[in-house]
């Protein structure tokens, strides 16, 4: 199973790393505002949080956060391989709050920086209870620590220009529950409580929830994804994020993407559903549907502010490339989230 990252490892050595700021896309975004039409909320849940949803407003660009990396490039020092800082550390990735004490008092500082150099910042929350399968444990230890976790977050990013991706995995794991299941109820509380504090709380994050990936085994279908996306909050002002962690090429995941964004607005209501795509992986044009470190994997798009008419608001890199997925594939012994410089040095060098 996929986890955020080995951020506690390595907090306390990230800390000192010099956070840069990279400019994607156009300054401001300047796109055609989204709908406002209203999601149909199903009997036991609440109606979708409405809120009018204006043009992507970047600032002067994502934000270059610490990570692993970053962090094995200063220590290489001159002999680090300039493609990867090249074709990898250049590009802006998302960081991964997992609910450690460590990694997560990192916030306040890349808050901080955001604001003074005006720039938008990339959060991955990844603390649901049990994140990794409903067998597999992982997360806040039940929902009411969650929700507090959650509140906490919230408070620290403020009204700062932020992407903030919803828990991986979590909707793709809730089928794993039988229907009377009391923890599926709570995972789907849990879910909306993040989606309604960040929507009300937190006026310049744009908030899109995981929707899995394209095909393979565990996928879910697009017509169920989208019933259990509208269930969390999922609206004109609240997108679902695709291919998170993943490695499914650009054709797969756009279609896959399409269709849960054709039966939001067909058995849903929705008038102009988003969506982000994490391409930070996804490079090679065939896959075989391994999830776990599987071999060949190529650098997919560079992040970049799209704002397209059939849906796609962003491509970002959420996992950084060459990161592990945990102890399998080609990083055995390794940790979730874990840097593997072979593997960096290897996609840097090698195209489609």
């Amino acid at each position: 199973m996929r986890r955020g990252g080995a951020l506690a490892a390595f907090a306390l050595a990230v800390a000192a790393v010099l956070v840069t700021a990279v400019l994607i896309g156009r300054d401001g975004g300047d796109g055609a505002s989204a709908g406002n039409g209203r999601a149909e909320a199903t009997d036991d849940a609440p109606a979708a949080v409405q809120i009018e949803r204006p043009p992507i407003d970047l600032g002067k660009g994502l934000l270059k956060v610490p990570n692993e990396t970053a962090a094995w490039l200063d220590r290489q020092g001159r002999k680090a391989d300039p493609a990867v800082r090249k074709r990898i550390a250049a590009h802006p990735d998302a960081f991964w709050l997992v609910g450690d004490p460590k990694p997560d008092r990192l916030l306040g500082r890349l808050v901080k920086l955001a604001r003074t150099k005006d720039r938008t910042l990339q959060l991955v929350l990844y603390n649901i209870p049990e994140r990794n399968d409903p067998a597999g444990g992982g997360g806040a230890s039940d929902a009411a620590a969650y929700a507090k976790w959650v509140e906490k977050v919230s408070a620290d990013l403020g009204d700062t220009r932020a992407i903030v991706v919803i828990e991986p995995d979590a909707l793709r794991f809730t089928d794993h529950l039988a229907p009377k299941d009391p923890a599926r109820a709570e995972r789907m509380d849990s879910l909306r409580l993040a989606v309604a504090t960040l929507v009300e709380r937190n006026p310049r994050a744009r908030v899109y929830v995981d929707a899995g990936t394209a095909s393979g085994p565990g996928s879910v279908v697009p017509a169920r994804m989208a019933e259990l996306l509208t269930d969390v909050g999922v609206s004109d002002s609240v997108g679902f994020a695709v291919n998170v962690a993943g490695y499914s090429p650009d054709p797969e995941v756009t279609a896959y993407a399409r269709k849960i964004r054709d039966a939001l607005i067909d058995r849903h209501g929705l008038s102009d559903p988003r969506y982000v795509v994490d391409t930070g992986r996804n490079g090679n044009p065939v896959w075989d549907y391994e999830r776990c470190n599987p071999p060949g994997r190529l650098l997919g798009r560079p992040p970049e502010l799209v704002e397209d008419p059939d849906g796609l608001d962003l491509l970002l890199w959420i996992k950084p490339p060459a990161t592990s997925d945990g102890d399998c594939g080609i990083a055995p012994g390794s940790r979730g989230g874990e840097f593997l410089p072979d593997e960096a040095i290897r996609m840097s060098h090698d195209r489609p």
